[in-house]
Order: C-alpha cells, then structure tokens, then sequence
C-alpha cells in the first residue's frame, strides 16, 4: 500500500493555500496533510496517485471537497415591543447568523434579569428562536446570551450576545 501521492488544490472561493508536494504514504496507506493552513471556504481536494513502480497517475473523476468553517455564530437579541412596555409577556426574538444545532440551545442557557422565560422554540434557516419573558415587577428587564451556549451545524460556538435590555412598565397610574 505504499505509494507517492502529488498533493493540489482548487479552491472554489479562489484562495490557493501554500501547498503542493509530494508525500509517501505510511505502511497502512494513509495520508496526512497536518502542515497545511485552510481559510474558511469549500475546496475541491484533487489527488494524483501513482504506485512505487510508477503505475499512475490517476484521480478520481469527481475530486471530494471539504468545507472549512471556523467561524463563531453572531445573535442578536431583539423584541417586537418598544419600551416602556406593559406587555406581560414580552415577546423575545434571538436570532443567529448560521444554521444553529436547535439542541444545543436551552432556556437556561439565557440569562434573564427581572423576568422568568418561557416557551423556547427554534426554526428556519439561518436559526432564529423565540420565547416569551414574563416580567417580574416593573423596571428594566434583561436577557443575555453568553458565549459558547449554542452550535452551529459545524459545532462552533456563538459568540456572546450584546445585552437586551427594556423597561416593563406594566403598574396602571394611581
């Protein structure tokens, strides 16, 4: 199983990384590429093999391609309502950047100040969740998202959320 393989690539988003040799393989016919940076983007890995008797070389008809994503997701955390509010509960929008892994993402995974949230849902592409957050007692009311609390579909945490912040005012006038 020992051979030589020539090592090319053709990035479909344009970027040509540093690299094209030749490698051996090891006695179990396997091929490491670990010295090779990526950019985040989708390539084509084309592959020419030959034997050690020189019999090659060939590729495969189609070239497999890999995706590389190492990006953190950016939320943001939004409402519907304007305050001061006297919604009770206040609707809560969260809304990603990517596909989200919907099971990576709880409600305890947010942070809520003055308020008790409730009826987490997740959908659509790229990943939006709403719940509703019942205030407490008037006054400023905050959700927060911290870093590394939901996946995307590559496993890449999100990055922290700014704060979301609005005033509940639902006390009628005396």
């Amino acid at each position: 199983a020992n051979g030589t393989v020539v090592v090319t690539t053709n990035p479909a988003n344009g970027f040509t990384p540093n690299y094209g040799t030749t490698e051996t393989l090891d006695a179990n016919g396997q091929l490491s590429l670990t010295a090779v940076t990526w950019s985040p983007g989708t390539y084509d890995i084309l592959l020419a093999c030959s034997d050690a008797a020189g019999n090659g070389p060939s590729s495969p008809a189609t070239p497999p391609s890999i995706t590389i994503d190492n990006g953190f997701p950016n939320v943001v955390i939004s409402s519907t309502e304007t305050g001061p509010s006297n919604a009770n509960p206040i609707p809560i929008s969260v809304a990603f950047d990517t596909d989200m892994d919907f099971s990576t993402l709880v409600l305890s995974d947010f942070v809520v100040g003055n308020g008790v949230a409730s009826n987490l849902s997740c959908s659509g592409s790229p990943t939006v969740c709403t719940m509703d957050v019942a205030p407490s007692s008037d006054g400023n009311v905050t959700v927060d998202l911290a870093a590394n609390q939901a996946d995307d579909l590559a496993g890449n945490g999100n990055n922290v959320a700014v704060q979301f912040v609005i005033e509940s005012d639902t006390m009628a006038p005396p």
